[in-house]
């Protein structure tokens, strides 16, 4: 019963696409990673659960239907989110919102070379790429279609413009649910 509840309030849209590949999830095999991988502080989960919990209540009740070992993941990965959607929302200025979401994108790099900043995110956010083997496209693709948002400044007049913002930011966090959900 807790499989099929978390089922439904997590990952509902999930199962309306078909299959992703494992490429998509999973980074690509000419990427090098450090093989000892990273170690995130203990509060730097707990700084990101906090913004979970402050910024995005649904998702942050649905950690918990989560198997326990991918919960800091996935609250490292949202918490991401919403440091993106934060960048938009704290400037005036399309070029402010540009330079902090183009500060993320270094900050991915780094993350990939596992040497992050110190920054509760960034070293969450690298200790679930390292552990859960993620790919870091599809967070730079989260990136990137924030800076086209930032830059165009006003809301999508078409459907296709409204799929292709969803699939750029929301559904890139919906594409690493299977990665998560194979090592649980």
């Amino acid at each position: 019963a807790r499989s099929a509840l978390m089922n439904t309030l997590c990952s509902a849209s999930c199962r309306s696409r078909t299959s992703i590949p494992h490429s998509v999830v999973h980074r690509a095999k000419g990427l090098k990673f450090l093989s000892q991988g990273f170690q995130a502080k203990q509060q730097s989960f707990k700084l990101c659960e906090e913004s979970v919990r402050k910024n995005d209540l649904e998702k942050y009740l649905c950690i918990p239907f989560l198997p326990s070992a991918v919960q800091p993941a996935s609250i490292a990965i949202n918490a991401f989110n919403i440091e993106l959607a934060k960048a938009a929302d704290r400037a005036n200025d399309a070029r402010i919102t540009e330079m902090r979401l183009v500060w993320w994108r270094d900050v991915l790099r780094n993350i990939v070379a596992g040497n992050p900043p110190e920054h509760f995110v960034a070293e969450a956010l690298c200790q679930a790429v390292f552990e859960f083997n993620l790919n870091p496209d599809l967070l730079h693709s989260m990136i990137d279609e924030r800076i086209k948002d930032a830059k165009i400044h006003q809301q999508p007049n078409k459907l296709e413009e409204l799929e292709a913002y969803g699939e750029g930011t929301q559904a890139a966090m919906i594409y690493f649910s299977p990665c998560l959900r194979h090592w649980s």
